[in-house]
């Protein structure tokens, strides 16, 4: 038997949440679906299809499968999650969109398979044990996601982003049908700056397309600007948008707060601040943990969900989010290397600029990094290493442990090796592993998750595959040009928003917001952070407590950033184990299939 539960059970607010769900036979009978898909190309389908204008997305999807069958996945935009089952052949055919907005989880059980966006759900659908996953768990700890498929339980799994499944009587295949590095690199076209304008414009169109109030996060960056004067171009009373931002208006530090003022004397919207700047980053979480069902990497999670019940509060139904325009447009750090390979010493010069101020860090000491290409300097470094180790004294052979080091008792490994330490690598090297990382698929989940909590669909723009497509297709210099990283998206907003936005080289850091939050004004930590949580036990050495707590006394909140997330992450560790986790039966299942295997 299989069971599909999409998530649309009551929020806590009493608000359903706006998944675009379907469960239903298709015309001919053959085939059962269930799932969620947005439907941004279907009009092209339906002409390609040879259907009427108006089919309803689980039609297009069947007859796509009569059509291409496992190719079906493929020939999607628009975030989904779907299962489609031949009934006469016992077949079920499962796919996830190409980037993982959509979340989907399965779990497998003597008489099926599970599966649910959900992934507190699906494993109500499995059989009860619901046996921990060491190994993840211990990656958590670390600071690591450890793959696109495990989650927290061992007896739930999630189809990786860009894949599908496929299972019948002769076996279980799964594969994928979408890879970044697939992703042809092509000359720039003269207008490219245009088309990506263009095809921001119709992501955000499609991502507001049915949603009854979609309001706007706006952080004062680019990304979320570029976002809002999209939307903006289409809008017929940007007064009525509902724009929504974390203020810290009394932190000197706090760098936003002038783009979020250009930006509404730019635009006349609907705009609501949150002032955030005291705020325990562990507050709140207990109500997304069972929303997630487990624990995130989030770190400002706590602070950046409070926009969503004030989301709630003003009638939103969706919100648009500019997560992922870094990785999506990129900053074209691989740019200096490059043009440290090809010995164009004057222009990385140049170029080094646009790094130093988003790295708070003199342009020499950028520079400085790429000198390892020269001979001379290579040797200059040999020779001071060889002095160093000479003159240290023997009181230095030994040094402290990190707290890493010390945090673990099940080891994962080594963490990965950074392509950077690669001194071949280029831009298009770093912009594919930063799409591809696994913490972005748990950062989606997270998003969407948490969002449907509150009864709002979050919206993500920039994972739209045409766009980020183009974006990882262009040369290098359109990522980072004339001392300004992501310059594509730069010259696609010139004139759309204040230029103070367009070309700033700035960016927030929130690491010391985080710091003094955690270790000053969470009432929590000490009690989760203890060598007296049973809950801890066999997952954190015992020596780590006393090795971190002396460093909060001796330095408070200006403990290494390191340690603050180490600590973050035991104690959002210990709130999940000490939880109930008890997974909650879903709402109302919604069966598809027949007894017997699937």
């Amino acid at each position: 038997m299989l069971a599909f539960a999409p998530l649309r059970q009551e929020t806590p607010q009493g608000t359903p949440a706006t998944s675009p769900v379907f469960a239903a036979l298709d015309s001919s009978g053959s085939l059962q679906l269930a799932g969620s898909w947005r439907a941004d190309n279907a009009p092209d389908l339906t002409r390609a299809l040879g259907l009427q204008s108006g089919t309803p997305p689980e039609e297009i999807l069947a007859a796509g499968w009569h059509r291409w069958k496992t190719g079906l996945a493929d020939r999607l935009r628009g975030p989904f999650a779907f299962a489609i089952l031949e009934i006469k052949s016992n077949e079920l055919y499962v796919a996830r969109d190409f980037a993982g907005v959509e979340p989907l989880f399965y779990t497998k059980t003597l008489d099926g398979l599970g599966i649910s966006s959900s992934p507190g759900v699906a494993r109500s659908l499995g059989d009860g044990t619901d046996p921990i996953n060491l190994t993840t768990v211990s990656s958590f700890l670390e600071g690591l996601c450890l793959g696109k498929d495990e989650t927290f339980y061992a007896n739930v799994a999630r189809l990786a982003p860009g894949h599908w499944m496929q299972i019948s009587q002769s076996g279980e295949q799964i594969e994928p049908y979408w890879k970044v590095d697939r992703v042809e690199p092509r000359p720039a076209r003269d207008d490219a700056a245009e088309h990506f304008r263009d095809l921001l414009d119709r992501s955000v169109a499609a991502s507001t397309a049915g949603s009854d109030r979609p309001g706007v996060l706006l952080s004062g960056g680019l990304d979320s600007s570029a976002i809002l004067a999209s939307f903006a171009q289409a809008s017929d009373d940007m007064t009525k948008v509902p724009s929504l931002s974390m203020t810290f208006r009394g932190n000197d530090g706090w760098a936003d707060g002038k783009y979020i003022d250009a930006m509404r004397e730019h635009f006349p919207m609907d705009h609501h601040g949150l002032p955030s700047e005291k705020h325990d980053p562990l507050a709140n979480l207990e109500l997304y943990i069972p929303a997630l069902d487990g624990p995130c990497l989030g770190y400002g999670l706590s602070v950046s969900n409070r926009l969503l019940p004030m989301a709630t509060e003003l009638g939103c139904t969706s919100l648009l989010n500019g997560h992922g325009g870094d990785e999506v447009v990129s900053y074209g750090a691989g740019r200096l290397n490059e043009l440290a390979q090809l010995g164009h010493w004057r222009h990385l010069w140049k170029e080094a600029e646009g790094a130093a101020h988003l790295s708070s860090m003199p342009r020499w000491k950028v520079f400085d990094q790429y000198l390892f290409h020269r001979p001379e300097r290579r040797w200059l470094d040999r020779q001071w290493k060889r002095l160093r180790h000479r003159s240290a004294p023997a009181s230095e052979a030994k040094t402290e442990l990190r707290s890493d080091e010390l945090l673990l008792h099940h080891s994962t490994g080594q963490p990965p090796r950074s392509l950077r330490s690669n001194p071949a690598h280029t831009e298009r090297d770093l912009q594919i592993s930063a799409i591809d990382a696994p913490l972005q698929v748990h950062a989606l989940e997270t998003l969407v998750l948490s969002g449907r909590h509150h009864g709002v669909e979050t919206r993500l723009p920039f994972f739209d595959r045409d766009l980020l497509e183009f974006s990882v297709s262009l040369p290098s210099d359109w990522k980072l040009r004339d001392g300004y990283t992501r310059y594509v998206l730069r010259k696609a907003m010139a004139g759309r928003v204040p230029d103070c936005v367009t070309w700033r080289r700035d960016k927030n850091d929130f690491t010391n917001d985080f710091q003094i939050g955690l270790i000053e004004r969470s009432p929590k930590l000490r009690d989760l952070v203890s060598s007296s949580n049973s809950d801890l036990k066999g997952l954190v050495n015992r020596q780590w407590f006393d090795h971190i707590w002396s460093k909060v006394t001796h330095e408070g909140s200006s403990i290494p950033s390191a340690d603050a997330r180490a600590l973050w992450r035991v104690a959002v560790l210990a709130m999940w184990l000490g939880s109930d986790r008890r997974a909650n039966l879903a709402p109302k299942l919604q069966p598809i299939g027949v007894e017997g295997d699937v």
